[in-house]
């Protein structure tokens, strides 16, 4: 992904995708702070696509385009917040694992 801003808002908030659909998490990994349920429009915008870069939308603004008012995407980028963070999920499934994987005794 580009390291260029694609929103005129100020970056807010971190995003991390989680492709495992076994693993649900309840507090960050990063910081271990418990997560809250919220909502928020996500744009996504695909270079030499169309709109699908990463990053929120001012919620009126994503309501009217679907009330089909929707704005040219240069208005649109003025209500974008990009993402400050974006992280990866890795982790190691739970189970029995050779010696040499484990925790080392000290």
């Amino acid at each position: 992904m580009a390291n260029t801003r694609i929103g005129k808002l100020l970056p807010r908030y971190s995003f991390m995708l989680n492709p495992h659909a076994e693993v649900r998490l309840s507090k960050c990994p990063k910081c271990q702070k418990v997560t809250h349920l919220r909502k928020f429009a996500l744009l996504i915008h695909i270079d030499e696509w169309g709109p699908m870069v990463l990053g929120t939308m001012q919620k009126n603004i994503w309501r009217a385009g679907l009330d089909g008012q929707a704005k040219p995407l240069a208005r649109m980028l003025k209500h974008v917040a990009d993402f400050k963070h974006q992280y990866e999920l890795d982790y190691k499934p739970g189970g029995w694992y050779p010696a040499t994987d484990g925790p080392k005794k000290t």
